[in-house]
C-alpha cells in the first residue's frame, strides 16, 4: 500500500495504510469576469494566479499491527497530534508520485470511524497550494561557475541562488535572462553564502538568516527598467534561458512546478 508524508512523518509510522488511489485534484486558474454595458459575452482578466484546493486520502488502520497495541482511540489522539500539532504549510508528498512535492496545511476536523475500538477509518484532507514542485529542482541545484542554459518547459517558476563567498570575490553582476542583479561589496567569509530568494523578495547570509542584505542588491528587469527580481518565465522546448554568474560560484535552484 502507498503512504503520504507530511512535515518529515510518513503515514506509515503511524500504521496508517492508503485504502484506494488518492485523486489528483489541481488548482483552479484564478481570473475576473467582467461584463462591459452594450458588449455581448463576458471579458476576462487573468490574475495570473490559481487557486488553492483539497487533496483528500482515504485511509485506515488496525491496531493490532501497531505498537503499542493500544485502542483506535488512542492511535486517533496520536494521529491528529502527528498531523495538527504544527500550523501552517509543511511538505507534503506521497509515493504515488516521487518526483513531485507540494506545500500544505492541515486544518482538521476530520471524523474517525472507529471499529469495535481495533480499527479505524476516515479521510486526511490537506489544504494544498496550487505549485507541484519537482522536487529535482527544488532540492538539487545546477552548479553555476561561468554560464548556463536553464530549461522551464512549465510555469513561470521564482529561483533560489546561493553565492559561495569564499573565493574572495565581493562584486559582480549575475544576468538571468532579461535580468540582472548587481551585487556590490559582499562580505565574504569561510563557508558563507549570499542567499537570494527570488519568490520572496530576500537575500541573506547563510550565518545570519534573520538579517536582511538586500542593500547589497540592485535587481532590474532589464526590458522595463523596474527593479524586479529574476523570474524563468515559461519557454517552449527546446528553448533556453541564459544564466550568466557573473564570475560568482553558484549553487542555482531552479524550483520549477507544474499543477
Amino acid at each position: 500500500m502507498g503512504y503520504f508524508e507530511y512535515n518529515g512523518k510518513k503515514s506509515s509510522d503511524f500504521g496508517i495504510e492508503i485504502e484506494r488511489y488518492p485523486y489528483i485534484p489541481s488548482g483552479a486558474r484564478l481570473f475576473e469576469a467582467v461584463q462591459v454595458p452594450g458588449r455581448s459575452g463576458t471579458l476576462t482578466l487573468d490574475t495570473g494566479a490559481f487557486s488553492n484546493y483539497t487533496q483528500p486520502y482515504e485511509v485506515y488502520y488496525n491496531t493490532q499491527k501497531m505498537t503499542p497495541k493500544m485502542n483506535a482511540g488512542y492511535w486517533a489522539q496520536r494521529i491528529r497530534g502527528w498531523l495538527a500539532m504544527d500550523a501552517g504549510y509543511h511538505r507534503l508528498l506521497d509515493s504515488y508520485d516521487v518526483q513531485t512535492f507540494r506545500f500544505a496545511r492541515y486544518v482538521g476536523g476530520d471524523e474517525i470511524e472507529s471499529i469495535r475500538n481495533r480499527y479505524g477509518r476516515f479521510t486526511v484532507n490537506f489544504d494544498c497550494s496550487p505549485q507541484r514542485y519537482f522536487v529535482s529542482s527544488y532540492d538539487e541545484p545546477e552548479e553555476i561557475t561561468a554560464t548556463a542554459a536553464v530549461m522551464n518547459p512549465y510555469f513561470t517558476a521564482h529561483p533560489l541562488l546561493r553565492i559561495k563567498l569564499s573565493s574572495g570575490q565581493t562584486s559582480g553582476t549575475i544576468t538571468i535572462g532579461g535580468y540582472t542583479i548587481q551585487i556590490t561589496g559582499a562580505q565574504t567569509a569561510s563557508g558563507r553564502e549570499l542567499v537570494i530568494d527570488c519568490e520572496t523578495g530576500v537575500a541573506y547570509y547563510s550565518d545570519t538568516p534573520t538579517i536582511s542584505r538586500l542593500s547589497l542588491l540592485t535587481v532590474t528587469n532589464t526590458v522595463t527598467g523596474f527593479n524586479e527580481f529574476p523570474i524563468l518565465p515559461h519557454v517552449d522546448e527546446p528553448g533556453t534561458i541564459a544564466v550568466d554568474s557573473g564570475g560568482f560560484a553558484i549553487d542555482f535552484y531552479s524550483r520549477l512546478w507544474t499543477l
